[in-house]
């Protein structure tokens, strides 16, 4: 039985619509946006210019893969889904083994592990360290358990040491989602780890657009990948051209002025503004996005990724570790953090906790920040069916995203903080609070 990915719950459906009408209601002259690209003109202009280049592109994945790991296990892909799909192939679980996956995910991750005949089992994480709680992933394994799937988010690191003793302990192999952690530094995720993955996609830190890499510690599964890979048709330039034009209007918007420009002219025309951004920063929409991703990255793609990651200090990484961690002294105990204190705090969403995000959402927009309780994240629910973990719903039901906005004048950042602190419906459930999960007997 496939997995069920829960729809976002109820009340974070409603604070998208909610949140709009109540834009409408008051549009300020000067609104900071909830995205940020991580990159700069020059980036744009070379990833254009590099689309008419000519070079080997197996060289230049060759000279990503030796700089990005002094290990020798890196390998550069179109995407780190596109990675992690060649990385199933070639790693041949038997059908029906059984992944331990953070509750809260991206849905194509979960579809990919069913695609290739291994059933997803959720386990929930606790909302402050972000974290799997002591006991946790024990409950939910059985003998049919293979693997750990753990997804570092919103930029914070978590401390793994616990889970990395488990799964030596069971032999289990662990999979490390780093797609929100990376921050241009020295850190390429638990050393312990049988593979770590890495985005490069248009809203990650040091964006190259598109791109991945992943740290693949077994060669032979490593050089597995490479053959199903080449065997894969190369993106057309074109496409990638296409995305470079997309990435570009959006870091046009980043201005306050221009974004409250376009907010305004969404909600004359009807067109929801939640709904619009989260389209256009998707990287493989609507179906079929198998075959998409089952593709070499081209040679512009490459050439960019390059230039980012031997570019770290044109990151926009520290800045944003930096706005976030002085907003939470700011801001104290409430509302509740995501992530609060988690191992390395740095902030790549600052998320919160509240139970009434519509209302949240409604009033930082009117204030001039484009915050947002619309999230890529899912609950997700077992193959063999059952809910989700409790902790899980709970937390996305909870969550909103304030913008992470280092041009806020002092005047704008000394309200944001007044509202954060005025409201008094933040209270996360503490992990635990929730039945536990009863355990499963092995098939």
């Amino acid at each position: 039985m496939r997995a069920r990915l829960a729809n976002p719950v109820a009340t974070s459906v409603r604070s998208s619509g909610d949140s709009s009408r109540g834009q409408r209601a008051a549009s300020p002259r000067r609104l900071h946006p909830r995205l940020r690209l991580d990159l700069g003109w020059k980036d744009l202009f070379f990833a254009a210019a590099a689309s008419l280049a000519v070079a080997e592109r197996a060289r230049r994945a060759a000279r990503i893969e030796t700089s990005f790991s002094e290990r020798g296990d890196a390998f550069a892909a179109l995407s780190a889904r596109s990675g992690f799909d060649s990385y199933l192939s070639a790693l041949a679980l038997p059908a029906g083994s059984e992944v331990l996956v953070s509750g809260l995910t991206i849905p194509h991750m979960v579809q990919l592990l069913e695609l290739h005949g291994l059933r997803v089992v959720p386990f929930a994480l606790d909302p402050a360290a972000l974290r799997p709680a002591p006991g946790e992933l024990e409950r939910r394994a059985t003998p049919r358990t293979r693997a750990v799937l753990f997804a570092h988010l919103f930029g914070q690191r978590a401390d793994l040491g616990p889970l990395v003793a488990l799964v030596r302990r069971e032999g289990w192999l662990l999979w490390e989602d780093c797609a929100q952690a990376f921050t241009g530094d020295a850190w390429r995720g638990e050393p312990e780890a049988d593979l770590a993955l890495f985005s490069f996609g248009l809203i990650k830190t040091a964006t190259a657009i598109q791109g991945g890499i992943l740290c693949v510690r077994d060669a032979r599964i490593r050089e597995r990948m490479r053959a199903l890979q080449d065997a894969w048709p190369v993106q057309e330039r074109a496409d990638f051209l296409r995305r470079v034009g997309k990435a570009a209007m959006l870091h046009a918007l980043e201005h306050p002025r221009l974004f409250a420009c376009f907010a305004r002219l969404c909600e004359r025309s009807g067109r929801e503004l939640d709904e619009l951004l989260h389209a256009a920063t998707r990287g493989f929409p609507g179906p079929g996005f198998v075959q998409r991703l089952r593709r070499q990255p081209s040679l512009p793609l490459l050439a960019l990724l390059d230039r980012r990651l031997r570019r770290p200090h044109a990151s926009l990484a520290a800045q944003r570790r930096s706005w976030g961690e002085t907003l939470l002294g700011e801001i104290g105990e409430r509302p509740e953090v995501f992530g609060r204190r988690a191992r390395e705090r740095h902030h790549w969403v600052f998320a919160v906790g509240t139970s009434e995000p519509a209302q949240l959402v409604r009033v930082l927009r009117a204030a001039g920040f484009d915050a947002t309780a619309r999230s890529s994240l899912v609950p997700v629910q077992p193959s063999e069916g059952g809910a989700a973990p409790e902790e899980s719903r709970a937390l996305l039901q909870r969550l909103v995203y304030v913008p992470v906005a280092p041009r806020a004048s002092a005047s704008e950042r000394a309200e944001l903080v007044r509202l954060l602190r005025a409201s008094g419906a933040y209270e996360l459930q503490p992990f635990g609070a929730f039945a536990p999960a009863a355990h499963r007997p092995g098939g």
